[in-house]
């Protein structure tokens, strides 16, 4: 979405809550938390505020139930505002993507960013992943972004700024990010360069 966090209605945001919740006192104090920021007229939450992740998580909610039940596209997945939908008719997408587009603006008062289509051969960027049907990859800018930070983690360990514990800290999460992808030999080819490194 264009602007996401910016871009939510607060009135859509409190008639959605108030059709999960029952409870007074708990829909006062939401409301409360949605109506002590905005950037614009009664829209926005604040990135970064643990509420802010769930109403904007939640916000969306009513377009997972649109897509799959109204657009009968099974194969779906979003990551708070990043959409994804597979089909194996490109114009049955175009169509999907326009009425999804229509159904954002009209129901939640959201803009999309240009959509675009890919084909399983070209693999699909989502996430740091570059996805295909039989593999997942890292993206470039994943791979540039794990060489430095691998980098700066080993330096700080090796100059004794970190110990072991606060290295495996840091570096594990690092690590833990290429495991979903066929990234094994990328990551020994790394490390091994790092040694070379620390050797000379």
């Amino acid at each position: 979405m264009r602007k996401y966090f910016e871009s939510i209605d607060h009135t859509v945001l409190k008639a959605q809550l108030h059709r999960l919740f029952s409870e007074k006192h708990l829909l006062v104090m939401l409301e409360k938390i949605i109506d002590s920021y905005s950037t614009t007229a009664q829209k926005s939450v604040p990135i970064g505020n643990l509420t802010s992740q769930y109403f904007a998580n939640h916000y969306l909610s009513v377009a997972d139930h649109w897509i799959k039940e109204v657009l009968r596209i099974p194969a779906y997945v979003r990551y708070m505002d990043d959409m994804v939908l597979w089909h194996h008719d490109k114009e049955f997408l175009l169509d999907a993507g326009y009425r999804l587009q229509e159904f954002a603006a009209t129901e939640l008062k959201l803009l999309f960013k240009p959509f675009c289509l890919n084909s399983p051969e070209t693999g699909l960027p989502f996430l740091g992943y570059l996805l295909f049907p039989e593999r997942v990859r890292l993206t470039q800018h994943s791979k540039r972004r794990f060489i430095q930070k691998s980098s700066l983690y080993a330096g700080y360990l090796q100059r004794g700024q970190w110990s072991q514990k606060e290295y495996a800290t840091h570096a594990m999460p690092l690590v833990a990010f290429t495991e979903y992808a066929d990234a094994v030999e990328f990551r020994k080819k790394v490390y091994h360069s790092l040694m070379d490194e620390r050797e000379q």
